[in-house]
């Protein structure tokens, strides 16, 4: 167990040597300039099924081990009580802390019968009580989005990431070759042989 932790003079060594690779990494790329709007546009439009959604639904919920206390909860519910604090004082699930929110989910993500029930609501609409292997449920649907293509100005800053990581690695790679071939190179055999024992 112990031969696969290294000594403090190692493991210096190997983290002196990673900050030496992000600084050069670091100043070999620092004047390269960021995509344009040119070449975020293009991306958007050859790769439109990254951007493609499902119908998505915003929702809170709460979860019960068992069907009396749902249904508890669910006259309280119909009593005029707020969703969010009844949530917060009866739901088992972990979201129940931030008012049972459990944020955006897409059509098909979920167990069927919580799916069905959640995508036949409108917005404000509450469910009745819905079974599934997790317990028993009681959903508010806050917003929905219907399927389709996310709009360019909401994915821009992701297209522009994923393009500067995408230049940064062909530049990194063209720069390293550059570099290889100016410098010496000798395998010694033996010691890959001493490896593979």
């Amino acid at each position: 167990m112990l031969r696969n932790y290294i000594d403090f003079d190692q493991w210096k060594e190997q983290l002196r040597k990673k900050l030496l690779e992000k600084k050069i990494i670091e100043q070999v790329t620092a004047g390269m300039v960021l995509p344009d709007h040119a070449a975020i546009l293009h991306y958007y439009e050859t790769h439109t099924d990254a951007f493609t959604t499902k119908r998505q639904v915003k929702f809170r919920q709460i979860v019960t081990s068992d069907l009396r206390t749902a249904k508890n909860l669910q006259n309280r519910l119909r009593k005029g009580e707020d969703f969010e604090t009844v949530a917060r004082q009866g739901s088992r699930a972990p979201e129940a802390k931030n008012g049972g929110l459990v944020g955006w989910v897409e059509k098909g993500q979920l167990e069927k019968a919580m799916d069905r029930a959640l995508f036949s609501l409108k917005p404000g609409q509450v469910s009745p009580i819905i079974h599934s292997p997790y317990g028993y449920h009681i959903f508010q649907v806050l917003a929905s989005r219907p399927a389709g293509v996310r709009p360019l100005l909401e994915v821009t800053k992701e297209i522009e990431e994923n393009l500067s990581l995408t230049n940064r690695r062909a530049f990194l790679a063209g720069w390293l070759k550059k570099r290889r071939k100016h410098v010496k190179v000798h395998i010694d055999s033996k010691i890959f042989q001493l490896l593979e024992q």
